[in-house]
């Protein structure tokens, strides 16, 4: 599992060649004024970092790292989250920092000035990859545990990470 000592120790010439030799591609012009529009031109990766970090930008890198796995888990689920990575995150209010709502979706606006979108975007590349575990156990939803949803009275929970309860379906 690599750690973020360990990207350091490599060295960003390294991280790159890494992303490029699996078939990452980064965008190389920035994004200013990140609109709905834009969801769609951002590739599927940097759109994954973007949730992450929304969602769990101040959480460890294992919460952050669960978060993902959440997108990953839906998408591998019987049930019909979506097809595509990218159905996954930006289904209708299933994750909060995309809702038109909430104050995240308005920070997301320029992710070329968001504080800690590289460290969230080297977790979605993880996530992406399958790379370490899934610290959230199967999880295919989460909330704070400043609220209790009604959602959750179907679920079983899977884990506890920072302020994130993570769950999953009885019968998945």
């Amino acid at each position: 599992m690599w750690t973020k000592r360990d990207f350091k120790a490599v060295g960003l010439v390294t991280v790159i060649g890494i992303m490029i030799a699996i078939g990452i591609v980064i965008r190389t012009e920035p994004v200013q004024n990140y609109t709905v529009e834009q969801e769609l031109q951002l590739q599927d990766q940097q759109l994954l970092g973007l949730l992450i970090w929304g969602e769990a930008r101040g959480e460890s890198d294992e919460g952050k790292l669960a978060v993902g796995w959440v997108v990953r888990n839906r998408l591998n689920a019987k049930r019909d989250y979506g097809v595509t990575w990218r159905e996954v995150m930006l289904k209708d209010k299933q994750f909060s920092c995309f809702n038109d709502e909430n104050i995240n979706k308005q920070r997301m606006s320029n992710i070329d000035n968001l504080i800690g979108f590289d460290e969230c975007f080297i977790i979605a590349l993880r996530v992406w990859e399958g790379f370490g575990g899934d610290p959230s156990n199967g999880a295919t939803h989460y909330h704070t545990k400043y609220i209790d949803p009604e959602w959750n009275n179907d679920m079983v929970e899977t884990a506890r990470i920072g302020v994130h309860i993570f769950y999953k379906y009885k019968d998945e």
